[in-house]
């Protein structure tokens, strides 16, 4: 979760060079990870979502869906630092 990535982003360590995000990978998704991690393939791409700092879940109310409401939601109305944003 978010609190383990900004452990990580607070202390970096050349014991880890990547973060690998994979979601919901589907049927062939173990393949595609093990590959990746044992260096037989080498994955590229952009975050399709933002990820947010792990204290965003006690600025926002997760009964309210406005996207403009502080601290806004999305990329296009986040009024604070995200951790990664979209597309990074």
């Amino acid at each position: 979760g978010m609190l383990a990535i900004e452990r990580l982003l607070e202390h970096p360590c050349a014991d880890y060079l990547a973060i690998i995000s994979a979601g919901y990978p589907g049927p062939e998704g173990a393949d595609a990870i093990a590959a990746a991690l044992f260096g037989l393939y080498s994955p590229g791409g952009k975050l399709s979502n933002t990820w947010y700092p792990s204290k965003y879940i006690s600025e926002v109310s997760m009964t309210s869906m406005s996207f403009t409401e502080f601290p806004g939601r999305t990329y296009k109305y986040y009024q604070g630092v995200p951790t990664f944003t979209f597309g990074y």
